[in-house]
């Protein structure tokens, strides 16, 4: 399955602009902001009831690579069925998109 562009009104949780925002129709949510009150860029996203997370970039490349790369790591998390691993994988999840990174 793919992400689509989210169709109802964007939701900016960091108080920027929405560059891009997608739905996976497994129920998670992405959004990529620029302008922001904390940092330059963020990126929020979430797997309905179980995940809820955001992360700052300082830079408009590293924000949209994150951005791909949080995206495939979404997709692989809700492919697992196992609770238990379902759990670590959220958890590795967090500590590698970390909420303020070394704002590169």
């Amino acid at each position: 399955m793919t992400w689509e562009i989210a169709k109802d009104a964007p939701h900016p949780s960091e108080g920027g602009v929405v560059v891009c925002e997608e739905v996976h129709p497994y129920g998670a949510r992405i959004c990529l902001e620029k302008g922001c009150k904390s940092a330059p860029w963020a990126i929020t996203c979430g797997i309905y009831y179980r995940l809820m997370h955001t992360t700052f970039c300082g830079d408009e490349t590293i924000a949209r690579e994150r951005y791909d790369e949080m995206k495939a790591e979404l997709e692989r998390i809700m492919e697992l069925d196992d609770d238990q691993a379902y759990a670590r994988a959220i958890e590795h999840f967090v500590d590698r998109y970390p909420c303020f990174p070394a704002l590169g």
